[in-house]
């Protein structure tokens, strides 16, 4: 469905709504950086809303995945254009089992799914050809990104390694892990495969290798890696950071971005809403061909967050959604209950030691996930 050519430009005034989806369709969205996939993404479908549905969207950048979803947590922001730092928000994990966070009943609305792929890159010089081959070299941590290190762990369970089968290298931040493949410090790094970072590693004389994840036994070393990063799918990539349709990789990816909001939104706003961004695929596509993840035919109804049940009416409206999707998507809900209960159980009496929180509520959340699952 096509409404017209949209222009390039969006609304970037950063201010706050009351998070509850005013009727005149003003909204704040939150988004990764100025200069990322995800702002830019979210700044077309905004301009799309604008020209076609008299939406009139703000878009505040936020620098990491609690700058991102603070606002949307306490109100301040309507919707978060989100990465799979949200999963981590939703299962109360990594950064978000501190004091003061917590699991955050957050539901997905839209994502874009199959448009890049994700992966440990190498340095071509390294000659590091299979995942395996990894075993005692140098792999990139990046320090304060509980993501990006559960992501490297996921591909180095793949190959029937871990952490302690390689030399881990510490870098400040996910520019510099790449820095450090390029200046010869890091034989590996997780990263996009189309991330201007990719590319720059591609061009240097370094060059850069993305090991295929290809194995004796996919079955093994696909459970394997989704038993720590269950977010994951396999996919084929044949554009990218040295790859071509001539040389396409075979590996890993998963939505990104996607749109979230709070599982207490509104709900005929949240189908309107949604409706309104998958009606303007074609309008938001043109303008920006790399939004075409966003494709009703792209989406993954069965993936690790639940949907919003204001998304869910418009997918049922246009028949899409099916009694097994319900069924996966009240689980997800019904595992979301039961970790904001543990969490609020847990926080009653939690040391006030940060470090110990943090690990009590790593035995407190595996115990109640127990739980869940053996009912």
């Amino acid at each position: 469905m096509s409404f017209g050519k949209v222009l390039t430009g969006t609304i970037f005034a950063i201010s706050f709504s009351s998070g509850a989806f005013a009727e005149d369709r003003n909204q704040v969205w939150t988004a990764y950086g100025t200069t990322s996939t995800g702002y830019a993404q979210a700044s077309a479908i905004a301009e799309a809303l604008r020209q076609n549905a008299e939406y009139e969207v703000s878009i505040l950048p936020g620098s990491n995945d609690i700058a991102r979803l603070t606002p949307l947590h306490t109100g301040r922001a309507d919707i978060c254009v989100c990465g799979v730092g949200a999963y981590f928000a939703f299962e109360g994990a990594g950064v978000f089992g501190v004091p003061g966070q917590g699991p955050q009943p957050v539901r997905l609305l839209l994502m874009s799914s199959g448009s890049l792929g994700l992966g440990l890159a190498t340095s071509a010089k390294s000659r590091i050809d299979t995942l395996p081959e990894l075993k005692g070299r140098r792999v990139a941590w990046v320090t304060g990104s509980d993501a990006t290190n559960v992501n490297t762990a996921a591909f180095l369970a793949f190959a029937g390694l871990s952490w302690d089968d390689v030399e881990k290298i510490e870098f400040p931040s996910f520019k510099a892990s790449v820095d450090g493949v390029i200046n010869g410090q890091a034989d590996a790094a997780f990263m996009t495969t189309s991330t201007p970072h990719a590319m720059r590693l591609a061009e240097s004389p370094t060059g850069i290798h993305w090991p295929d994840l290809m194995a004796a036994n996919p079955e093994q070393s696909w459970g394997e890696l989704l038993d720590i990063a269950p977010f994951f799918f396999p996919i084929e990539i044949g554009k990218g950071a040295g790859i071509t349709q001539d040389k396409p990789w075979k590996g890993a990816g998963y939505p990104y971005p996607f749109m979230l909001a709070k599982a207490d939104a509104d709900q005929k706003a949240i189908y309107e809403l949604t409706a309104a961004v998958a009606q303007s695929y074609d309008s938001f596509t043109a303008a920006m061909p790399q939004t075409v993840g966003w494709a009703l035919d792209r989406q993954n109804f069965k993936w690790v967050i639940p949907y919003h049940q204001g998304a869910v009416d418009y997918f049922n409206e246009i028949g899409v959604w099916t009694d097994a999707m319900q069924a996966h998507n009240d689980h997800l809900i019904a595992r979301s209950e039961a970790l904001q209960a543990a969490w609020s159980a847990y926080t009653a009496d939690a040391p006030a030691d940060e470090a110990d929180f943090a690990e009590g509520w790593k035995t407190a959340r595996a115990e109640a996930l127990k739980a869940f699952e053996a009912q």
